[in-house]
C-alpha cells in the first residue's frame, strides 16, 4: 500500500526536476542574450509526455494514455524572420509531436517530405480544421507497461473535443472530454459506457477504427479494434488478422 507520505514525495520529486529544468534554460537563454544571438533565435519548447502525479493513482506515464500524460506544454517563440508564419498569444487546438518536423523544415526554406506525418504548425492550425490524412493518434505499446493502447482526438457532434483511448489489455476503454483552458480537472473522469456519452462514444469508436484502418502501421491495433468493437461497426472480410 501506497502511503501519503510517499505521494507527496513523489510530488516534490516531480517540482524539484522542474527547478533543474528552469535552471538550464535560465543559463541557455542567458548565453544567447550575451551572445546576441536570442531575438534572432526561434526556440520550440515541448516534452515528450505528461505526468499523471499521482492522479486516479497513476504515476509517470502511467499505464493508459489520459490526457494528463498527453496534454504538454508547447511553446513557440520566434525569431524576427518567422514571426510573420505564427499567431500570437494561446492556441487550444490539439497539436501533435510530429508537427515539429515539418514546422522545423517550413522555417529553415525546406519543402517538407510527404512522408512526415505532421502538419507545419505555421499553417494557422487555430484556423483550419486538421488535414484528414494528418490525425493525431497516440500509443503506448511496451514501456515499462503491459498494456497495448491507441488514442485519437475526435470532434464529436455536439461540438466538444474527446480522447478516445482504445485499452487492448484491459476490460474499459477511455473517453474524455478536452478542456478548453489550462485547468484539466474534468479530464480526469473517464466517459466511456456511461449512457449520457453513448453517441460520442460509438462516433469516437468509428472515428479512431476509420483512421487506423487507413495506415497500415496501425493494422494489429485495427484488428483488434473490429474483433472488440464489431457490435459498433459494419466490418466484413478477415477480422483475425492480428499481424
Amino acid at each position: 500500500m501506497v502511503r501519503m507520505s510517499q505521494v507527496t514525495e513523489y510530488m516534490v520529486a516531480n517540482l524539484l526536476q522542474y527547478e533543474v529544468i528552469d535552471a538550464a534554460l535560465e543559463r541557455f537563454f542567458g548565453f544567447l542574450r550575451e551572445e546576441g544571438l536570442y531575438q534572432q533565435t526561434t526556440i520550440i519548447y515541448t516534452a515528450d509526455h505528461g505526468e499523471m502525479n499521482c492522479n486516479l493513482g497513476l504515476l509517470d506515464k502511467g499505464a493508459f494514455l489520459n490526457p494528463h500524460v498527453l496534454r504538454v506544454l508547447l511553446v513557440v517563440k520566434p525569431s524576427p524572420i518567422a514571426a510573420g508564419h505564427f499567431a500570437t498569444g494561446r492556441c487550444d487546438a490539439p497539436v501533435s509531436l510530429i508537427d515539429i518536423a515539418p514546422t522545423v523544415c517550413e522555417l529553415g526554406g525546406v519543402s517538407p517530405e510527404d512522408r512526415l506525418d505532421g502538419v507545419p504548425l505555421q499553417r494557422s492550425v487555430i484556423d483550419k480544421p486538421r488535414p484528414a490524412d494528418r490525425p493525431i493518434i497516440a500509443e503506448v505499446w511496451s514501456h515499462v507497461v503491459p498494456n497495448p493502447c491507441v488514442a485519437t482526438v475526435v470532434e464529436a457532434a455536439d461540438g466538444r473535443r474527446y480522447l478516445f483511448s482504445f485499452n487492448i489489455c484491459d476490460d474499459l476503454s477511455e473517453l474524455y472530454q478536452l478542456a478548453d483552458s489550462g485547468d484539466g480537472g474534468a479530464e480526469l473522469e473517464n466517459l466511456f459506457g456511461s449512457s449520457d456519452y453513448a453517441e460520442q462514444t460509438e462516433q469516437a469508436i468509428e472515428v479512431l477504427h476509420a483512421r487506423l484502418s487507413r495506415d497500415e502501421r496501425w493494422k494489429g491495433y485495427h484488428a483488434y479494434s473490429s474483433l472488440i468493437f464489431a457490435r459498433y461497426l459494419n466490418e466484413t472480410g478477415d477480422m483475425q488478422r492480428f499481424q
